[in-house]
């Protein structure tokens, strides 16, 4: 009688741990269509991950590729510790309470919520209190755009009226 209680707990433990079978497919073009997961991309040469992250320098957006499993680097450029990056106008009053803003020639105003911009989209055209100012390049400055945080995001300021 013990025996056969240990024959069965036996056998019930090892179905439990078998793993479930894969079913099998309908046909031989399902079967066909299952592609193993693609292998881990390699690391860049010279370090750094495979997503590049970016952050405003004076003359614009940038990407850089932070060291391989820094998980800080997102702080660093918020704060600020990444070389060069461009100040942002954080807790100054007329950005904060959304006033209007002269430059180029015009007063602006806010439009819209902040974006991401990235290389290329936006150039330094002014200056507005020690924060530089971005346009898109090879245009009329109509929209301008004023970095809100080190990691490219951008607040776009409209011509409310021309000076």
């Amino acid at each position: 009688m013990r025996r056969s209680r240990l024959i069965l707990l036996a056998t019930a433990a090892a179905c439990a741990h078998a793993p479930p079978a894969e079913p099998a497919p309908a046909s031989p073009a399902e079967a066909e269509s299952r592609t193993p997961p693609a292998p881990p991309t390699p690391p860049l040469a010279g370090g750094g991950s495979q997503v590049p992250a970016c952050v405003v320098l004076e003359n614009g957006p940038h990407h850089f590729h932070p060291e391989p499993f820094d998980t800080t680097y997102v702080r660093k450029v918020r704060d600020r510790e990444y070389p060069g990056s461009a100040a942002v106008p954080e807790n100054a009053p007329w950005y904060v309470n959304n006033e209007a803003i002269s430059v180029l020639g015009a007063r602006r105003v806010k439009y819209g919520l902040p974006r991401v911009l990235g290389p290329g989209d936006v150039v330094p055209v002014a200056e507005f209190r020690g924060i530089h100012v971005f346009a898109e390049p090879g245009v009329a400055p109509d929209v301008i755009y004023i970095p809100v945080n080190p990691a490219c995001e951008f607040q776009a300021y409209v011509v409310l009226a021309k000076m």
